[in-house]
């Protein structure tokens, strides 16, 4: 069947199993040199979408349910998943597709992430995407683009999730409790992942990758082991290439680990060595990298090593966005709310997503910790460069500012609130109103509750583009520049949660391990 512009598939019911899968061959028929304008395609290359329907989100006809895309780059085709990064390259499939040949797609669509398999796992990958049930598919050809799509071939159906096979290592974290930072963890076809977003929030971002990030998730252990080793497969990164690094904390210390240059959808090792004349036993903590999602497929240890979980007294939530996410932050031990977790020995679960201002689904959905603290540090792209209508800019930061404070007094009733007002950017002037402006406003917003506490986080990072990622555009702190802003955050924080307790982690190690 040859398809000018649009095909449905919609089954009998809504799907809501834990799985479901889309299968279909097809086969570009024509492609012109020049092609089209089309309102169905948000950029100008793109030449075929597969889109589905979600209960409560989008309909199969928005731009942000497509979760397979075929692309003009050159002369070449290329696939894709879903890619919701400015440079929509973070999830092209590797290889060349060409015109008149035959392609047979799988998409698995699991409640956290879409699979794309082409030709039986000859081209393969995979990107984090929450979804709803879902209540059709649409196929859509571009205009003047020839597609032909075998209409027997597409089969469309639901399961539960599959028995995916756990790694004993990987088990032994999860059921000992030295996984910690996160709200929930599920297994997956690529190993397992530690999710700091509940379902519910996933669903709604959308329009970005970066929810899938295991921002702050760490393993926190005392042992006597004298190694440990990670195998993963890395699954979200933002660019084909990226420089990925775990940090590790030997009794609170930071260690020296290289940084790996990693594709996605590749898989790698990283081991840790305990450092010669250490204490039998320690505490080990393993943080994960801030820019990325990684399926772990193995933990290795000494063989007899004895293990024991880190308590935590305390659980804060980080609310926030790139900047509260890591994002460009390579050294994850350097990251500001890292070091806040770590000096306080939280139970920290870092809710930032990039891109978000305050919004109604900031804090949503299903909490099973409750929260002893709540940080919340949005504001940077409620300013946005300051071009919008000031009044309006104001009148919008204020409602969604109440949404976000009542969502927080509701949910986590019993906590302590600190609001960080935005650091310095280098276009604080703005268009029509400046940074200083909004953080203003945010005062203002703010002052209406006595209980919460503000810190102005303006002062603590200088006007030095050395201190951020982009020298040319300063607005993510690179690691430098989260040493800086944590050191000095640390210091504010002291008169309103209390100086960090001193740390006794070999000692605590030993008495831990005693017990084991």
């Amino acid at each position: 069947m040859l398809i000018d512009r649009v095909f449905h598939v919609r089954p009998a019911r809504a799907f809501s199993r834990d799985v479901v899968t889309l299968e279909f061959r097809f086969k570009v028929v024509r492609v012109p040199d020049s092609l089209e304008e089309d309102e169905n395609f948000p950029y100008e290359d793109e030449i075929f979408l597969v889109n589905v329907g979600e209960t409560g989100k989008f309909t199969s006809d928005k731009i942000f349910q497509s979760k397979f895309t075929v692309f003009k780059d050159g002369g070449d085709l290329c696939c894709n998943g879903y890619a919701p990064d400015f440079a929509r390259k973070s999830n092209v499939i590797e290889g060349r597709f060409a015109a008149g040949q035959s392609y047979r797609v799988k998409l698995t669509l699991t409640k956290y992430r879409v699979y794309v398999e082409i030709n039986g796992g000859q081209f393969k990958t995979s990107y984090g995407n929450g979804r709803e049930e879902i209540t059709d598919a649409a196929f859509y050809a571009r205009k003047s683009v020839a597609v032909e799509l075998d209409e027997e071939s597409v089969t469309f159906t639901e399961s539960e999730n599959g028995d995916w096979p756990i790694d004993a290592g990987v088990r032994k974290l999860i059921e000992e409790g030295l996984a910690c930072n996160y709200l929930f963890w599920h297994n997956a076809p690529d190993g397992v992942y530690f999710d700091r977003l509940n379902v519910a929030q996933n669903i709604l971002c959308t329009t970005r990758n970066s929810p899938a990030y295991q921002t702050n998730v760490e393993l926190d252990f005392y042992s006597d082991t004298q190694f440990f080793a990670l195998e993963f497969e890395v699954t979200d990164i933002p660019a084909p290439e990226w420089p990925l690094q775990f940090g590790f904390l030997l009794n609170g210390a930071r260690q020296n680990v290289s940084v790996l240059t990693v594709k996605k959808d590749r898989e790698y090792e990283v081991r840790f060595e305990l450092p010669e004349h250490s204490p039998a036993a320690n505490r080990w903590t393993i943080v994960f990298p801030a820019s990325a999602s990684v399926a772990l497929k193995k933990a290795r240890f000494s063989e007899g090593a004895r293990f024991a979980k880190v308590e935590k007294s305390k659980t804060v939530y980080f609310f926030g966005d790139s900047i509260t996410e890591g994002s460009e932050c390579i050294d994850p031990c350097a990251a500001y709310f890292n070091q806040v977790t770590n000096a306080y020995d939280f139970y920290a679960i870092d809710q930032a997503v990039s891109g978000r201002t305050f919004s109604d689904y900031t804090i949503l959905g299903e909490y099973p910790m409750p929260a002893d603290v709540v940080m919340i540090a949005n504001g940077t792209n409620s300013f946005c460069g300051g071009t919008a209508e000031p009044q309006e800019a104001f009148a919008l930061l204020e409602q969604q500012m109440e949404q976000v404070i009542g969502a927080a007094k509701r949910t986590f009733p019993r906590a302590k609130i600190v609001a960080l007002l935005p650091v310095w950017r280098s276009d604080e002037a703005g268009v029509r109103f400046s940074l200083r402006d909004i953080a203003e406003k945010m005062r203002q917003v703010y002052a209406r509750y006595p209980e919460i506490s503000v810190i102005d986080c303006y002062p603590f990072l200088p006007h030095d583009f050395s201190l951020f990622s982009d020298p040319n555009f300063a607005i993510h702190p690179n690691s430098a520049g989260h040493d800086l802003y944590a050191l000095r955050l640390l210091e504010a924080l002291g008169p309103i949660l209390g100086a960090p307790a001193p740390r006794r982690d070999a000692e605590r190690a030993a008495d831990a391990l005693q017990k084991v």
